[in-house]
């Protein structure tokens, strides 16, 4: 899974390989709704930058404001 850092490892690779960017967008669309909860431990939060990086504007805002819930987790 995405919050072993196993899982965190795969999915930085596939991110910052040349993959296609539906192919990336997909994956990232599918952990929608869970970045706030792959973001703790701040040490899993290098994944969900890789998603953030790799993805569109709207994406990126929603992952925002998936992080803003937990702000105060990652203070």
């Amino acid at each position: 899974t995405a919050k072993d850092s196993n899982g965190g490892s795969v999915i930085e690779a596939f991110l910052t390989s040349n993959a296609a960017t539906k192919q990336k967008r997909r994956l990232i669309i599918k952990l929608g709704g869970h970045f706030g909860e792959l973001s703790l431990p701040t040490s899993d939060l290098y994944t969900v930058e890789k998603c953030f990086d790799a993805c569109n504007l709207k994406l990126r805002e929603a992952i925002g404001n998936e992080l803003l819930d937990v702000k105060a987790d990652l203070s």
